[in-house]
């Protein structure tokens, strides 16, 4: 091989790894509380998501949740929706974490203590950030679009310390 030859690979290489480097996902880690469950009637609606899930043809034992807390007046809205990818759940930021029928679930959005109590456990996750931004052929900025992993997602109010059914959408019934 020429001399020539060998800087012309050497460059493309540095290159072509150079372009691969900056495309990737980023390594990020999260310091989230353990929650503990305060109320009984939030065990009954998860034990209900469970034994759906249970049913459905992508269930795996690895599928996890993301609970998020939304607060309107003096009302709470809340979305849980399964997921098969916990990258997706912890790049959202979520501040805590709990363990229920071995699936893990991460609460994000507004506190509410009634719901949750951090146990002043910590722990640290790891995930990736997607890199959805790259470089087209033409050196164009491109947005990749990103699937939508969640399976079903239920949503409920929770208004006076008590829980209403807002509805449900699922991939299988």
């Amino acid at each position: 091989m020429t001399m020539s030859k060998l800087k012309t690979t050497l460059v493309v290489s540095f290159l072509f790894v150079g372009l691969i480097a900056n495309s990737q996902h980023t390594i990020k880690t999260i310091e989230l509380s353990k929650l503990k469950i305060e109320r009984d009637e939030l065990v009954y609606i998860l034990d209900s998501m469970i034994i759906h899930e249970k049913r459905c043809e992508y269930y795996d034992s690895n599928l996890v949740f993301g609970i998020n807390i939304r607060k309107s007046d003096s009302n709470y809205f809340i979305n849980i929706q399964s997921e098969n990818d916990k990258n997706i759940v912890l790049g959202l930021k979520p501040y805590g974490y709990t363990y229920y029928q071995n699936h893990l679930f991460f609460v994000s959005g507004d506190y509410n203590e009634n719901l949750f109590q951090k146990s002043g456990e910590k722990k640290i996750f790891k995930y990736l950030k997607y890199n959805i931004l790259n470089t087209n052929e033409k050196k164009e900025r491109v947005k990749y679009t990103v699937t939508d992993d969640s399976f079903t997602i239920w949503w409920f109010w929770y208004i006076n310390e008590k829980f209403f059914w807002g509805g449900k959408a699922s991939y299988c019934e």
